[in-house]
């Protein structure tokens, strides 16, 4: 915690009045993160719902809202994903805000002609963008690059 102090600008005993220890600081970060995926996400879905556009169109919006969560340090989410949220409830919040991406998902794939498994597919880009954003971090510039790359591969 002496570093964690230091580049917060406090005394090196004052992240212990909030939190045990690391982990307990390292899950209250996640835990913040998740609820602000979760408020940014729920925003754009509900827009994309009110008056959605082309499906492609749609998912490239809630992908590049996902990547645009993950800009400001790509390699602190990286290291995020590896070590913290280990407690049942950091552990379900992040699995539920995954169900519901997969759920928007679904429903847009479900729009587009010729998608014969919406819900299939849409577990699998999820799932897709969940580990580049988490296991192979990379500039958001990048990180677009590669999502159009997926759209590209599931393109009809």
């Amino acid at each position: 915690m002496l570093v964690t102090a230091a580049r917060a600008g406090v005394a090196v005993g004052s992240p212990y009045q909030y939190f045990p220890d690391k982990q307990a600081l390292l899950d209250e970060l996640v835990a913040r993160h998740v609820r602000e995926a979760r408020s940014t996400l729920d925003a754009v879905c509900a827009e994309l719902r009110a008056d959605p556009p082309e499906p492609r169109t749609a998912l490239l919006r809630i992908a590049d809202t996902a990547v645009a969560l993950h800009a400001d340090h790509p390699r602190l989410h990286a290291l995020s994903a590896a070590f913290a949220t280990r407690t049942p409830h950091g552990v379900a919040a992040v699995e539920a805000l995954r169900e519901d991406c997969v759920r928007e998902v679904a429903f847009h794939l479900s729009r587009r002609p010729g998608t014969t498994d919406p819900d299939g597919l849409a577990r699998t880009l999820v799932h897709a963008v969940d580990g580049l954003l988490h296991h192979a971090p990379a500039v958001a510039g990048v990180q677009r690059e590669r999502v159009r790359e997926l759209a590209r591969l599931v393109a009809p």
